[in-house]
């Protein structure tokens, strides 16, 4: 019993890393306020739960602004990308359910297809810029390239990532749970899955490019 009350054991231990997590979530709702810097916080959101995953975190705040700083360019090049490529599937979604007969039913096929690799995109592009240092094109076909080789593991992924949404959405009772854990909890959690799924990229000398 006395393990479990130590400084080092489990309970501290969970307690921590819970705190930490409030905290990030925290930084990360702030830093993600003016919309622009939304790709830039999700970089450093990841930076930092991929560290905790592989149980190097530091300094959380530090880490995190430091991701952030090193790479707004890339990470808020990236998150334009995708809101023009999201803003294109919308229209095309509208303009699809004001169709009708077959030639209909294979665009939503076409559509749908695009709106699933639209959000493998989004679940890997910013862990994928927050691991590997690599340009824009190559992060973006990289992430790409990643979520199908694991699609299982991406779908399973993709669905938890919305579950703290869902539940938002469905009572404001969830609120506060969210706003101390929402994004972090979710994030750790894919980064305990990415962090092994990174390992079959990286080269064995160099930590820094990716090997493809």
């Amino acid at each position: 019993m006395k393990d479990i009350f130590s400084m080092e054991g489990p309970l501290i231990s969970f307690l921590n890393k819970a705190t930490d997590l409030v905290v990030l979530n925290f930084i990360y709702i702030i830093c993600s306020i003016p919309l622009i810097t939304i790709g830039a916080s999700t970089t450093a959101l990841y930076y930092v739960t991929l560290r905790m995953a592989k149980n190097e975190e530091g300094y959380i705040i530090k880490d995190f602004f430091r991701s952030f700083k090193e790479n707004f360019r890339q990470a808020t090049i990236i998150w334009f990308i995708l809101l023009c490529i999201g803003g294109i599937i919308g229209v095309e979604f509208f303009v699809i359910n004001n169709m009708e007969g077959t030639l209909a039913f294979v665009a939503e096929c076409i559509v749908f297809l695009g709106i699933l690799l639209f959000a493998f995109e989004m679940l890997y592009v910013f862990p994928v810029l927050a691991r590997f240092e690599n340009t824009v094109k190559s992060t973006m076909k990289n992430a790409l390239f990643i979520s199908i080789l694991q699609i299982p593991k991406t779908l399973i992924m993709l669905v938890f990532s919305c579950i703290p949404i869902v539940l938002v959405l469905t009572s404001l009772r969830w609120l506060p749970l969210f706003a101390a854990f929402g994004f972090s909890v979710a994030s750790y959690t894919n980064a305990c899955w990415m962090d092994k799924i990174f390992k079959r990229f990286e080269p064995e000398e160099s930590e820094e490019e990716t090997a493809y």
